[in-house]
């Protein structure tokens, strides 16, 4: 199996979901802020909305031989992109609650409101991981987000991913099963916000991964021809 695809991508979104409980752990503990995210919605994240895309890694036949140099970015990537993610996702949370000027300590989790909040931050961190397989599956090639870069097969699945995601927002049956509710307006523009944010840094990254892979070329290049 290829550690850069599979591997990267289902350890950045678990460690994003892992962190995520870790922040509203630690705000419950120490404010009484109730959980961002319940276990049945870190489930569906996990399960309906990621691992379909994800899975079509799995067809891959790239080679399983990794350096050790790839090894470390792909650590370093996963490391800094799962913070980023879970961030994004508790920091939309606590944002619901400022909007609306509501102090969130002691919140009811019956509340209506709590419930939108969690399905904020459900959104957010669902579109950064979808964000994050995208950008997965494009590492590889040159230019980003040109037709003939972008699989037909892996955007359906994305898609059908986005469509789970609203299933899970708007279906009354989801808002009994898994306490989500619907979004606002407002709601949407803050979550496309912290996506964009997401994006933006996936870009710089792949700009950068880009520049210093080509450094590392002209460098072997250069003393491949010394050494003659």
């Amino acid at each position: 199996m290829h550690l850069s695809k599979v591997a990267r991508s289902v350890v950045t979104d678990l460690s994003a979901l892992l962190l995520t409980v870790g922040l509203s752990i630690f705000a419950t503990l120490h404010s009484h802020i109730p959980a961002a995210l319940s276990f049945a919605q870190l489930v569906a994240i996990e399960l309906l909305i990621l691992a379909w895309p994800v899975a079509y890694f799995t067809r891959s036949k790239s080679s399983a031989k990794v350096h050790h140099d790839q090894k470390s970015a792909a650590y370093m990537e996963t490391t800094v992109f799962a913070v980023l993610a879970a961030a994004l996702s508790y920091g939309n949370y606590l944002l619901f609650y400022s909007r609306h000027s509501i102090d969130p300590a002691y919140m009811d989790h019956a509340n209506p409101l709590h419930l939108q909040a969690t399905t904020v931050a459900l959104t957010t961190i669902a579109l950064c991981g979808l964000i994050n397989t995208l950008f997965v599956s494009l590492e590889a090639k040159k230019h980003a987000f040109r037709k003939a870069s972008l699989d037909t097969e892996l955007m359906k699945r994305l898609a059908v991913s986005g469509v789970i995601l609203l299933s899970l927002i708007y279906l009354p049956l989801s808002h009994t099963l898994l306490n989500t509710k619907s979004l606002g307006f407002s709601d949407w523009l803050a979550i496309l916000f912290c996506a964009l944010v997401y994006a933006a840094f996936r870009l710089l990254q792949r700009h950068t991964a880009k520049h210093s892979r080509h450094a590392v070329i002209k460098l072997h290049q250069e003393v491949h021809s010394h050494s003659k």
